[in-house]
């Protein structure tokens, strides 16, 4: 859907069936992630923010929480550092006991590669991070919220 002005209007996320959603999204500082945090805070669901810089992410969690009074808006435990897989599966294994369930997982962070870099674990750096980045925070996150999964 789009206006006659050519502006796209944001997209409603329905309340989940217990009310607000539980949201948690990578690289929400700034950008695209920042944007999608700020809406589903303004649409009243929980928003968890998932940074590289913790300051960094704690500055744009108050920008999000003085627009939205009452938001309930929080910043994860431990540094997103998507070219570690170590890292990652560490920080999703670092919310434990956080929360019982995460409904919806945006996967945003990344960047634009400008040339041919292998990231820390060894993998070229735009598929090892943007890719297999998440992949290893998803499991951590798993493990977490749901110790007895198997693969």
């Amino acid at each position: 859907k789009q206006f006659a002005d050519g502006t796209v209007p944001p997209p409603r996320i329905p309340l989940g069936r217990g009310g607000p959603l539980r949201c948690l999204v990578t690289g929400a500082n700034s950008g695209i992630g920042f944007a999608i945090s700020q809406e589903l805070a303004k649409q009243g669901h929980e928003v968890i923010m998932a940074c590289r810089s913790q300051a960094r992410c704690e500055s744009s969690r108050e920008s999000i929480l003085k627009s939205h009074k009452g938001a309930a808006v929080s910043v994860a435990a431990g540094r997103l550092d998507l070219e570690d897989l170590t890292v990652m599966y560490r920080m999703g294994l670092a919310q434990t006991g956080r929360w019982s369930h995460l409904d919806l997982l945006v996967f945003n962070a990344g960047f634009i590669p400008t040339g041919n870099f292998t990231s820390k674990s060894g993998w070229e750096s735009g598929l090892g991070s943007m890719h297999l980045g998440h992949a290893a925070l998803l499991r951590g996150l798993r493990d977490a919220l749901d110790p007895g999964a198997t693969d």
